[in-house]
């Protein structure tokens, strides 16, 4: 074990030296393998002192992605000093060989080309696939979806809010965005407007197809209440659990839900009408005195109800 000395992500808590020339570091936040500089100029290929950054006379790699290009380039008895761990126990030396072609396919495969191998595996379609994504979020393309919100941005049950690459808000199904996400983990890199089920498409442009929030809000309290109470209904042993107390079960899911609802509720309304927090709470509550009696008795008890009740009995 080497004394403490400092690294590009700061002073390491922990050095093991492996082979002369060679050592692992770790800090309080981060780390990586470093490498002198006389080490790497006779034993590394320009392509592996490429990616490396350079710090204080050492060739640096940090321990995310990049500490494997340095382990693939040492010979196969100085690469079982760094990969100590049981997994690498139990491989051959190939074995292990292809585990770093494959993963330095998906963080480093210039390197592996300049190396004179091939990229090759999913790890490398991936990355193929987020250099299509990056080119797409910078040409601002419509149809990539860059960010996605559940259904308590939307106050519609089962419709999920998602803004584009350019920068615009769509309304879509949940549905239609989690079966495209779930497909295929390549093709789901890129999420495509186009492969959604658009409720509302561009809703600044378009918000005259979409009803007020404090018509939303009933509905969706209603609707999300039924959809949990679905779930309550197939799987009692879970309602049992909730009942008994120190369960987070359907009852609770649906408040913290709502809870998450009230919130953005909150901020929309004030917004979009001018008015103050405090004002955009009392319509919240009443939207959810109007709900109740459509809403679930199973419900009535979640801390949401709390101030509506007192505004439904007035």
């Amino acid at each position: 074990m080497a004394t403490c000395t400092y690294t590009p992500w700061g002073a390491a808590h922990n050095v093991i030296s492996h082979i002369r020339g060679v050592k692992t570091v770790s800090t309080s936040t981060h780390g990586g393998i470093m490498v002198s500089q006389g080490f790497a100029n006779k034993f590394f290929s320009k392509a592996a002192l490429k990616v490396a950054e350079m710090y204080s006379g050492y060739f640096c790699y940090e321990e995310d992605a990049d500490w494997m290009v340095p382990t693939f380039e040492l010979n196969v008895q100085q690469r079982r000093t760094i990969l100590t761990s049981d997994k690498f126990a139990q491989m051959s030396d190939q074995e292990v060989e292809d585990y770093l072609i494959e993963q330095l396919s998906g963080t480093n495969p210039d390197y592996l080309v300049e190396r004179g191998f091939e990229p090759r595996g999913e790890l490398y379609e991936i990355h193929k696939m987020r250099i299509v994504v990056d080119k797409a979020r910078l040409a601002k393309d419509p149809d990539l979806i860059t960010c996605p919100w559940g259904d308590t941005k939307t106050f519609m049950h089962g419709v999920n809010l998602v803004t584009t690459a350019d920068h615009k808000r769509h309304f879509v199904t949940a549905e239609s965005y989690s079966k495209q996400r779930d497909a295929d983990r390549v093709d789901s890199l890129f999420m495509r407007l186009s492969e959604c089920d658009v409720v509302v498409s561009d809703i600044v442009a378009n918000s005259s197809e979409i009803e007020p929030l404090d018509v939303r809000l009933p509905k969706y309290a209603v609707d999300l209440a039924n959809s949990y109470l679905e779930l309550l209904k197939n799987d009692p042993e879970a309602d049992k659990r909730e009942l008994a107390g120190g369960f987070y079960g359907f009852r609770s899911r649906y408040n913290g839900t709502m809870e998450t609802a009230r919130s953005e509720f909150i901020n929309q309304y004030a917004a979009e009408r001018n008015v103050s927090s405090s004002e955009a709470i009392d319509v919240f509550n009443k939207c959810l005195s109007d709900a109740l009696d459509n809403v679930n008795t199973e419900f009535h008890n979640c801390r949401i109800f709390a101030d509506a009740k007192p505004r439904l009995n007035a």
